[in-house]
């Protein structure tokens, strides 16, 4: 019995700390400037994303106002830039910290298995594998979100830079970008 009840606190600490982890771009944003400020300079370059993203799939044009102000601008590139990568920076500590988080529920798997077999271990267990697929949901959304950051420095260094890409490394990166956006989209539930 009092193996249940440990195994019932170690789980309710263990929901609290995973919980925390999954909502850590929404809880922790209320608390720090710097999520703040990044989350505000992130919607405002939303606009710039959505940009490219028209530009690649054939929408709008290179010779496109909106596009030659947004991303060929001098401000505007460089705005995007600083926001990639405090973007990134965020992204791939927000990756280390789940996968942290999923191994220690990982090890609490093995842990609870060894125990003995009853109702409250084999409720605990689905709880885990539930919890372990949504921390693995959450660290593909954000690896593909990095993924399409890391496409669009590309692109956007080679415009900052005036670096010389030919039509097909450029073609290919802005396909990339685009995918990666797409898939993001289709993998976090809003399909298309």
């Amino acid at each position: 019995m009092s193996t249940d009840f440990s195994m019932l606190s170690l789980m309710l600490s263990m929901r609290d700390t995973s919980e925390s982890m999954l909502q850590k771009g929404t809880a922790r944003s209320s608390q720090n400037f710097e999520d703040k400020a990044i989350n505000g300079l992130e919607y405002i370059c939303s606009i710039f994303d959505n940009v490219q993203l028209l530009r690649t799939i054939g929408v709008i044009g290179e010779s496109n106002v909106i596009y030659q102000k947004l991303i060929k601008g001098d401000f505007g590139s460089k705005l995007w830039l600083a926001t990639l990568l405090l973007s990134s920076r965020r992204l791939l500590s927000r990756i280390v910290g789940l996968i942290k988080t999923r191994f220690r529920l990982k090890n609490e798997c093995g842990n609870i298995r060894t125990g003995s077999t009853n109702a409250l271990r084999d409720v605990l267990m689905r709880k885990l594998v539930a919890r372990q697929k949504s921390l693995d949901q959450n660290i593909s959304l954000a690896t593909l979100e990095l993924l399409q950051n890391f496409f669009y420095l590309v692109i956007l260094l080679a415009e900052i830079l005036k670096l010389r890409l030919s039509g097909r490394q450029r073609k290919v990166l802005n396909i990339c970008s685009a995918l990666s956006s797409i898939l993001g989209l289709i993998s976090s539930g809003v399909g298309l």
